[in-house]
């Protein structure tokens, strides 16, 4: 009796290892199939890649299993991200990440996530779902579809919000992507080298443009940038060779070199009274701008708007302009003829300075004040006449203007700063006053210092330095 439980015993200790060994054999055999050792009926949490099952589908767009980290296809779910936000949390060492055959979903600390292509999937049109598991995809992530150059036609869903960092860059291929109206921000790089991009919306809501946005979109033909736009960065639209029509509202800082090597450039609409220009060349130095056309209804030409537009030969200010900016003209070397706005009543600093091609000026009545160096170094400027109402003639106003041979001033003016004709040594300054009430007039020591055997003519009296 004692023996036969032995046996039994035996018998049933090897019975089991043998079922352990078969069961070890069949969840190793589930693992490799479905990701779980449980099968594809089972879901597991806790940071565990899920598996999709149902109907295969997000927002109508066939999906598949994950792979496993031991597939051939798997790579990083967390590139690293230099964007510098610190608005929004990433656990860059541990993400959430799911995949489908077409994207890869990031899941962000706010409860959105943000979409990057499968870099092993390859098709002309993309469509871009507007949710993922119940959440939103609010971004495309940073380097989502770089150097795609399959890619012909992207549809973004209404609810992103940003586009990071070369999301779209060196996708040379792609010729048709409308940004959503929610779009706010699109980062560095975001559309480098897009080169068969004709054209792009930019949402009423966009604020940031990041530097080199746009740039090398060599079929880009115009831009309109909105009015919401508060950051311009450095070399955004750089490089665009077939842009030839922007259009400008405000904007709070406008970087350098923006517009750089544009050389199909040639017309400039300013919609905007503020545009803030930060830095020198923000237009950049090499941009053949011929035409500049102000909106009506502006009260301001922004400060260094046109400066350096070495082609511009003409320009109308319209009437509802009040004040012209420093330096708003400065530099436009080819500039000849200007009509001002009537209401005009202040030029700023250099507002003119170096336009060494403008031969003739006439002031508006409206005008009182022309500032310091106002129309310093015309050097072509040979006849000037000041309206009705100006009243003070800053310093260096007309300082190596050394072609000025005629002024014309009006009884109104009440002072002349120093050394405001310095260089022009030909001057003859007719005067609608009476000698006495030239000599009335508020005037530096050293107003007339540079300017040579100058005389004055008065209603009664011409008037000499001796």
């Amino acid at each position: 009796m004692k023996r036969a439980l032995i046996i039994i015993a035996i018998i049933l200790l090897i019975a089991a290892v043998v079922g352990l060994v078969l069961l070890g054999g069949l969840m190793m055999n589930n693992y490799a199939e479905t990701g779980s050792v449980f099968g594809s009926g089972f879901d597991l949490s806790g940071g565990f890649w899920e598996n999709i099952i149902g109907d295969d589908t997000i927002d109508g767009i066939p999906t598949s299993p994950r792979p496993s980290e031991t597939d051939e296809k798997f790579t990083d779910p967390s590139p690293d991200r230099t964007d510098g936000d610190e608005d929004i949390y990433i656990d860059d060492e541990d993400p959430y990440v799911d995949y489908v055959d077409i994207f890869i979903f990031n899941y962000c600390g706010d409860g959105n996530v943000e979409v990057s292509l499968n870099k092993y999937y390859s098709a002309e049109e993309i469509v871009i779902p507007s949710t993922y598991d119940g959440k939103t995809v609010f971004r495309i992530a940073q380097d989502a579809f770089l150097n795609r150059s399959d890619i012909k036609k992207i549809v973004l869903p209404d609810t992103i919000k940003a586009i990071y960092a070369n999301a779209f860059s060196g996708c040379s291929s792609l010729s048709e992507i409308v940004l959503p109206d929610g779009v706010e921000r699109i980062k560095q790089g975001a559309f480098e080298g897009c080169s068969s991009l004709k054209s792009i919306n930019l949402p009423a809501n966009i604020a940031f443009i990041g530097s080199n946005a746009f740039k090398g979109c060599t079929s880009l033909t115009s831009v309109i940038l909105p009015p919401n736009l508060y950051d311009l960065d450095a070399s955004a639209f750089e490089g665009c060779t077939s842009l030839s029509y922007v259009e400008i509202y405000d904007v709070h800082s406008f970087d350098a070199n923006v517009f750089s090597g544009c050389s199909a450039l040639e017309t400039v609409k300013i919609c905007g009274n503020n545009i803030g220009m930060v830095r020198d060349n923000q237009f950049g130095l090499d941009v053949p701008v011929k035409n500049v056309i102000f909106a009506e209804g502006l009260t301001r030409i922004s400060a260094e708007i046109c400066k350096g537009f070495s082609e511009l030969r003409q320009v109308k200010i319209p009437d509802s302009v009040v004040e012209i900016g420093e330096r708003a003209f400065f530099n436009c070397q080819n500039l000849e003829v200007i009509e001002f706005s009537q209401n005009l009543t202040t030029i700023e600093k250099f507002a003119f300075g170096s336009c060494s091609n403008l031969r003739s000026v006439t002031i508006p009545d409206s005008v009182k004040v022309i500032d310091e160096s106002a129309f310093a170094s015309c050097s072509s400027l040979s006849e000037v006449s000041l309206g009705r109402s100006v009243e003070v003639l800053q310093s260096t106003a007309f300082f190596q203007c050394s072609s000025l041979e005629k002024i014309h001033i009006c009884e109104n003016l009440k002072f002349i700063g120093p050394v405001a004709f310095y260089g022009c040594e030909k001057l003859e300054i007719t005067y609608e006053g009476s000698a006495a009430e030239w000599n009335a007039i508020t005037k530096a020591t050293d107003w007339a210092i540079g300017i040579g055997d100058y005389k004055i003519i008065c209603s009664d009296a011409t008037l000499t330095p001796n």
